[in-house]
């Protein structure tokens, strides 16, 4: 994507394309690098950006054209609201909870391997 905006701004001069190229790639880099400094830092980002990409799946699927359509239809747009408010959160409780589970799984298979390994080379 950053590619074809950076070729659609040079207009075909390959120089301005490579400048382009050259200037983008150290930047996308060293912008993952902060990223990732940040949520070592802060970890509870991790379970912000869950519960956000939860929030829209949740409210992508209850706004799907389909579904909207034919909720207005049948019911009133008041209601139409509520299940898309509905849904989000529904959305954002079902990313917190599986990631929660996801977690308290990988802690426990953890424990367990170190618990082996101990019995193991004792």
């Amino acid at each position: 994507m950053i590619r074809a905006r950076i070729a659609a701004a040079a207009r075909g001069d390959f120089l301005l394309i490579a400048i382009g190229l050259a200037a983008s790639v150290p930047l996308i880099v060293a912008g993952a690098a902060v990223v990732m400094a940040l949520l070592d830092r802060f970890p509870i980002l991790i379970w912000a950006g869950a519960a956000l990409l939860g929030w829209i799946a949740g409210d992508t699927i209850a706004t799907d054209p389909a579904l909207a359509g034919r909720l207005a239809m049948n019911f009133s747009m008041t209601f139409v609201q509520e299940v898309e408010l509905a849904a989000a959160g529904a959305g954002l409780a079902f990313a917190l909870a599986a990631g929660g589970l996801w977690r308290r799984l990988r802690e426990i298979k953890t424990r367990d391997n170190a618990a082996r390994a101990a019995a193991g080379g004792a």
